[in-house]
């Protein structure tokens, strides 16, 4: 298995389904907390952050989620160490935080930057001395997740989506009613291991918003999941269900099918949709904690993976597009033969995003969740 295999399995597939379900659950609960009596050090984001080193880099990533090449590019370009510890899941990296470890730059997904933007638990990034944000895709210069990218830079971003195998379903159109309706599919229908993300379709199915936490639309879209669980196989985060043939049809990430078409014989038998205005994207942020203790070296860092050159190496390495431009043309060059796996710039801006929620909404759809999986 090549690099780029290897490395795009790690980050969306075996990482992402080893703590899916519990980082909806523990972190939203941690995060509502951070606001009075968070164990992270009383650094004000409004401090004055000089982009020089200042030490070496504490570094918290996604393992396999950065090209090893950037990180000792960057460790010889400015004669520091990057020291370089991983986190499986949201809840772990949000347990360290939350714990007072320090740590210089992580990786937190839009709606865990949210939050941490709204307790005050990042320091504030002065674009004037981030000479590559001018790379950076329009959208994500002033995401819903932080304002202005004051506290932030972007990095990953993908779509969730219908993945199916054509050679034994033929044509399906982009349409998340296929679930319900696709008969031959029928006990060979997986759907993600993650309850934002499921509820979401039904939701967005039945014409909601996919953050929606008014009861009754949650109660209509619980009651459609419970319809379908008859014909549903299992719920999983990993891609190799539609490879191994015990999956014709799956909601799926962007990710996991170009992984899966890294890994097949016959990838024309492969297909990935979006559903017009019921597509919901994310991406991964990049992030100073306030407590940080080397945020000049941080600053550098945050700057030398804007670079083109860097971003291009670690979308070939992650397989995941980045938000710039270079980030965007690239990602597009790799997957030039699958043109359902583009993700354009009018897509990134009409899609849907979960955001965070509240304890009493987060309790309604985990709530939601266990009816779905008793059914």
């Amino acid at each position: 298995m090549s690099n780029l295999e290897w490395s795009a399995l790690n980050r969306r597939t075996f990482l992402k389904a080893a703590g899916a379900a519990v980082v909806l659950g523990s972190v939203g609960a941690g995060l509502a907390a951070c606001g009075g009596s968070s164990n992270l050090a009383a650094t004000t984001t409004a401090k004055k952050i000089v982009a020089k080193p200042d030490g070496d880099l504490l570094l918290f990533n996604w393992a396999q989620y950065m090209d090893p090449t950037v990180i000792s590019g960057f460790e010889k370009e400015y004669g520091v160490k990057v020291n370089e510890s991983y986190f499986d899941n949201m809840d772990a990296m949000m347990a360290k935080l939350n714990a007072g470890v320090q740590f210089d730059v992580t990786f937190p997904e839009n709606s865990t930057t949210a939050k941490l933007v709204q307790a005050g638990k990042l320091m504030q990034i002065d674009h004037d001395q981030l000479k590559n944000w001018q790379y950076v895709q329009p959208y994500f210069q002033d995401p819903w997740y932080d304002p202005k990218g004051q506290h932030s830079i972007p990095y990953s971003f993908w779509t969730t989506g219908i993945g199916w195998r054509s050679d034994k379903l033929g044509a399906l159109p982009a349409s998340w009613d296929v679930f319900w309706n696709t008969k031959a599919a029928s006990g060979k229908i997986w759907l993600l291991d993650d309850s934002r993300e499921v509820l979401g379709m039904s939701l967005m199915r039945l014409g909601y918003d996919v953050n929606s936490i008014d009861s009754d639309q949650i109660a209509k879209a619980t009651d459609a999941l419970s319809q379908l669980m008859p014909h549903v196989r299992g719920f999983s985060s990993v891609n190799n269900q539609l490879i191994n043939g015990t999956s014709w049809l799956g909601q799926i990430w962007s990710g996991q099918q170009w992984q899966a078409l890294l890994q097949v014989e016959n990838p024309n038998d492969f297909q990935y949709a979006t559903v017009a205005g019921q597509t919901a994207l994310n991406n991964d942020a990049v992030v100073i904690p306030a407590n940080a203790p080397h945020p000049g070296t941080a600053l550098l860092f945050l700057d030398w993976i804007l670079n083109p050159d860097n971003v291009k190496a670690n979308v070939n390495y992650t397989g995941y597009p980045q938000a710039t431009q270079q980030g965007i043309a690239v990602y597009d060059e790799m997957v030039s033969n699958y043109p359902f796996l583009k993700i354009d710039t009018s897509q990134i801006s009409t899609s849907q995003h979960f955001e965070p929620l509240q304890p009493q909404a987060l309790a309604l759809v985990n709530e939601a969740w266990l009816k779905v999986k008793a059914a």
